[in-house]
């Protein structure tokens, strides 16, 4: 134990009160972005239609031009997905 209380486990890992009264592995499990990836993909016309709006937290991912003319005639978007705790969550902005 350290003078703080603190305990120092032989696999490095530390407990205590800075940690919520956990061990930093775990803490860091809980609280630390622990990956990012894209979310499920979805499709929108644009050409005679609304497109999509300006939603945060996704990217466009793709521009299909299905006819081979010169407007495009749909987009594809995915949301951008942070894994925390073992749960994967939608970015609300980037």
């Amino acid at each position: 134990a350290l003078g703080s209380g603190a305990q120092v486990a032989s696999s490095g890992d530390i407990y205590g009160s800075v940690w919520e009264n956990n061990w930093l592995s775990t803490w860091l499990h809980n609280h630390v972005v622990r990956d990012i990836r894209l979310g499920s993909i979805e499709y929108k016309n644009v050409w005679r239609d609304y497109g999509f709006g300006d939603a945060s937290g996704y990217v466009l991912t793709a521009a299909i031009n299905s006819n081979a003319d010169d407007i495009v005639d749909t987009v594809a978007r995915r949301p951008i997905q942070k894994l925390i705790g073992g749960i994967w969550y939608n970015v609300g902005s980037v």
